[in-house]
């Protein structure tokens, strides 16, 4: 038996029905590789729905290791791994994260294993890149998860060395965080918009720019963002958490604002290999998209 803790519902859906296909596509060609070989064995392959929801992510944890499994890939998010890695390392369960991405999991001697790069350097990234744009004051909105809080403050420490050796006046907003459990933003969005027509009025738009660090709910935060002109008089920049999301393609108007606020997203980039172009259209031949870097990690 192997173990898939993905989020086929809730905030990452988009990712966890891609990563479930390529782990559906790697336990078919592990068994057809031990048949070849006359193997009297096979991988049996179990899935569960975290929903990105914590508990649930140790619930379905309790679920497959009651099954017999030993080996498990992901959770996606790391505020489930943050839950389930005690349990993990007290029942020696290997866990292969192909997402989580935040420092405070960064532990030695455990039975956790993540395949991307740590939130340190997608800070370093999303910092620099930001100011190649030509943001100067950023206003950040942002899930108040371990990811969440980690990655924005990465962000912020770099971006705040840069604008010191720069000479330049430059500066980051304390912003607005909100609860992972959100489902509506008009409340947030609000003082967001606030915020950010002060910081226009004393900075200039071309200079003010609005960080989103957010999981799929960003299409919500679209659609509550379309409401105030000024948010879409300056440059938004994303993360990991909302590169390629579908939802902002499968609405027109949301789709619109993503281009003219030049909504960028970090992702880390698959590695070069002679099955990535094989893995890549029998993948896409099941899903109907290009696959998300984190697909091909699973």
């Amino acid at each position: 038996p192997i173990g898939a803790l993905l989020p086929l519902t809730g905030a990452l859906a988009t990712y966890g029905k891609m990563c479930q296909e390529a782990f559906l596509l790697a336990v078919e060609d592990v068994n057809s590789w031990l048949a070849s070989m006359g193997k009297p064995w096979r991988l049996k392959p179990f899935v569960e729905d975290t929903a990105v929801d914590p508990k649930q992510a140790v619930d379905k944890f309790m679920a497959l290791t009651g099954r017999g499994v030993k080996a498990i890939i992901g959770p996606m998010a790391s505020s489930e791994v943050k839950a389930i890695k005690d349990y993990a390392n007290e029942r020696k369960v290997v866990i292969i994260s192909q997402s989580s991405t935040s420092m405070e999991l960064a532990l030695p001697n455990d039975f956790v294993l993540r395949f991307t790069a740590p939130d340190k350097y997608q800070g370093i990234a999303i910092a620099h890149i930001m100011w190649e744009r030509g943001i100067r004051y950023v206003v950040p909105i942002w899930r108040g998860d371990t990811w969440g809080d980690g990655l924005l403050n990465y962000s912020k420490v770099e971006f705040m060395n840069i604008c010191r050796a720069s000479g330049e006046s430059c500066g980051f907003d304390e912003g607005v965080r909100y609860a992972p459990e959100a489902k509506e933003f008009s409340v947030e969005v609000s003082r967001l918009a606030s915020i950010v027509k002060d910081s226009i009025a004393k900075y200039g738009k071309d200079k003010v720019g609005v960080l989103a660090i957010s999981f799929e709910e960003i299409a919500s935060i679209f659609t509550e963002a379309i409401n105030y002109p000024e948010l879409s008089e300056v440059k938004w920049q994303g993360s990991d958490g909302t590169y390629g999301t579908g939802k902002l393609v499968e609405d027109p108007t949301l789709a619109e604002f993503a281009i003219k606020t030049e909504f960028w997203n970090t992702m880390s980039a698959t590695g070069e290999s002679p099955l990535k172009e094989s893995f890549r259209s029998r993948l896409m031949s099941k899903i109907g998209a290009e696959p998300i870097p984190y697909a091909y990690f699973t």
